[in-house]
């Protein structure tokens, strides 16, 4: 192969390596937006839910835990450790008392905390 032939097949790769990096970048952009997305669902009715929370209106509970699983799965794609803690989340969500009772409250993200997070993927954006 002669060293034009060759320089020139390294540009071809050089290029198509360069459009994987911004393919990945791309998929990365919109699973923080989806992740971004499902927080602010769950955080939004869960904030309506508590103005006037009613516990035994089982149907509004279970749609606020499978809205923080929903997050978590998202949110797990881009930081695990953050999809972990809104798996939690939903779990309490499910059945808050036996959360309060085996002493796993403590392992609840709060609100303000879901909030930071948001925040925080929207710098990463950046």
């Amino acid at each position: 192969m002669s060293l034009l032939g060759y320089i020139g097949s390294q540009l071809i790769a050089l290029g198509s390596a360069m459009a994987e990096v911004k393919s990945h970048k791309l998929e990365m952009k919109k699973a923080k937006n989806e992740a971004i997305a499902s927080m602010r669902k769950a955080l939004n009715r869960t904030r309506m839910f508590l103005r006037k929370p009613d516990y035994s209106d089982l149907a509004a509970l279970s749609e606020i835990s499978d809205l923080w699983n929903d997050a978590s799965a998202k949110v797990g794609v881009i930081n695990v450790p953050v999809g972990e803690m809104l798996g939690n989340k939903s779990r309490f969500w499910s059945d808050h008392e036996l959360f309060i009772r085996l002493g796993k409250d403590n392992e609840v993200m709060s609100l303000d905390e879901v909030v930071d997070q948001i925040d925080r993927i929207y710098v990463e954006m950046k």
